[in-house]
């Protein structure tokens, strides 16, 4: 009797967690877009909403939020797209592509660089005969 109250206990647990895991994936799928969609921005890309039917399916019919190179009338333009979340799409030219790239390259670095600060944290540090502690 006991081990088919252990059974269900254990199906129910790993049930619930067969459930969180697409919404921790929704939410972490989403805040990468954020990001993405903030380095763009600040790259110098433009947001244009999908502000009606015909736009809106335009861009499902584009890879999802893949930064992608595509052709217009003889000029390279660089493209974000996310149908689900902004229903926009972000258009940048050479200038803004390398732009991006240089940020997040930044940020690739400046992310390393936490990590390793925190890898390397302790709470009590000795520095060249200095202790230095929370207290400090």
């Amino acid at each position: 009797m006991n081990d088919v109250k252990i059974s269900c206990t254990v199906t129910k647990v790993i049930s619930v967690l067969l459930m969180l895991v697409p919404a921790g994936c929704a939410v972490f799928g989403q805040q990468n877009a954020v990001e993405m969609e903030k380095l763009l921005t600040a790259s110098g890309f433009e947001m244009r909403l999908a502000d009606t039917a015909d736009k809106l399916a335009q861009l499902k019919e584009l890879p999802q939020r893949k930064l992608i190179a595509k052709d217009w009338g003889g000029k390279v333009r660089y493209v974000y797209v996310d149908a689900s979340n902004c229903k926009c799409a972000y258009v940048g030219d050479e200038e803004a592509y390398e732009q991006f790239q240089e940020l997040a390259r930044k940020k690739q670095i400046a992310e390393e660089d936490r990590r390793a600060a925190e890898r390397d944290q302790t709470t009590d540090t000795d520095v060249g005969g200095w202790r230095f502690n929370q207290s400090w």
